[in-house]
C-alpha cells in the first residue's frame, strides 16, 4: 500500500497545537532544548547595547517567540495564516 501523506500541517492540528504547547512534554523540551542552545551562542555574538533581532521562521501557532524575545526582538512568520492566527492572538 502507498499512502500519499499531506504535505503540509493539516487545519485542524492548529487549535491543538496551541492548546497544549506551554505544557505537553515534546514542546516544553523542544523549547528548553533551543533555549539552552541560544544562551550559549548569544553569549558569544551579542555586543553591548546592541537588540538582537531573531526571525522564527515557520513559527506555527508561535508558542517559541516569547521564550526567544528573553534575546532580543522576535517576530514569527509561517505560510499558514491558520498558525498565524493563534500567533497574533498571544499578542
Amino acid at each position: 500500500m502507498n499512502a500519499t501523506l499531506p504535505q503540509e500541517m493539516q487545519q485542524h492540528t492548529y487549535a491543538i497545537m496551541d492548546e497544549v504547547e506551554g505544557s505537553h512534554w515534546w514542546f516544553v523540551g523542544r523549547r528548553s532544548i533551543l533555549d539552552s542552545f541560544l544562551k550559549g551562542i548569544v553569549a558569544k555574538i551579542r555586543k553591548p547595547d546592541a537588540t538582537l533581532k531573531i526571525l522564527d521562521v515557520g513559527c506555527g501557532t508561535g508558542a517559541n517567540i516569547e521564550m526567544l524575545s528573553a534575546y532580543g526582538e522576535s517576530e514569527g512568520v509561517d505560510v499558514s495564516d491558520d498558525a498565524l492566527e493563534f500567533c497574533r492572538k498571544k499578542g
